[in-house]
């Protein structure tokens, strides 16, 4: 049974090396760089969507562990719905494992959390901040507003 949560759900994977660095994937379309993620498809739960979307981005199948972020963003436009985003923890890849990217990436690298916050969109820079800050990574929840948030 599906269930019309009035907003849309998205899953995405932190991936990291050794080093800490963040993988990330450039679509082909332009814009920012992103992390492996997309939508939750009727019948699938997020994690199964978050390595669903990891497999089809860069070919690896990994198996998403820990809720890292839990974030709900207002509708863009008044006709708009709601978006609903969870990051999960990939696990740590070592960076000599071969990844192969789908036709919708150009390019993919790994990156340090500095270097991602000049790659991503600011609202998903604004949401992994929240990860640098903290020195045991937890679950946490975000919720962005249309209003101004120190958040």
């Amino acid at each position: 049974m599906n269930v019309d949560l009035g907003c849309s759900v998205t899953a995405t994977g932190l991936v990291t090396d050794p080093d800490g660095r963040w993988l990330l994937v450039h679509p082909t379309r332009g814009g920012a760089w992103q992390m492996p993620g997309g939508p939750v498809l009727p019948g699938e739960t997020p994690s199964v969507a978050c390595a669903r979307e990891a497999r089809d981005a860069i070919g690896l199948a990994l198996v998403p562990s820990r809720m890292l972020i839990v974030a709900w963003t207002p509708p863009i436009r008044p006709d708009g719905r709601a978006g609903l985003s969870l990051i999960f923890d990939l696990g740590e890849l070592h960076p000599a494992r071969r990844v192969r990217l789908a036709r919708q990436y150009r390019d993919w690298c790994w990156a340090t959390s500095d270097q991602a916050a000049h790659l991503l969109h600011p609202l998903l820079t604004r949401r992994l901040r929240h990860l640098r800050e903290l020195s045991v990574p937890t679950a946490i929840y975000v919720e962005h507003t249309n209003r101004s948030v120190s958040a």
